[in-house]
């Protein structure tokens, strides 16, 4: 799904709206678990991930995240932290992701051209 009404800035604040909201749920989720000693499969734990999920695809959906880079970057690329490479279909080479902005050149380089 192509969103072209939406300008790069307001997808900008979109997407760092949702990096914010993931690294607070990782903040709190940390805080929780040292205090009450929770494992990761405890139902509070999977509630809040199910929930990050359900808004990270809902959020890729207006983005046009037809490769599900957003849950790669908060997932396995630490949120820019583990400054991983990905490759655009539009890229000739891999280029190391490590904010939203990277982030977002990815998704828009990943689509293909209509």
């Amino acid at each position: 799904m192509r969103n072209n009404t939406m300008k790069r800035n307001e997808k900008q604040i979109l997407l760092d709206e949702w990096s914010a909201h993931w690294e607070s749920i990782r903040v709190e989720y940390t805080k929780l678990r040292e205090i009450f000693d929770l494992s990761p499969e405890c139902r509070m734990s999977t509630v809040m991930h199910e929930l990050f999920d359900s808004h990270t695809k809902a959020v890729g959906l207006l983005l046009g995240d037809g490769e599900d880079w957003m849950s790669w970057f908060a997932w396995e690329n630490d949120n820019g932290l583990g400054r991983m490479k990905a490759k655009a279909a539009n890229w000739e080479a891999e280029r190391e992701i490590r904010s939203t902005v990277d982030l977002l050149d990815l998704i828009e380089n990943s689509k293909a051209e209509s």
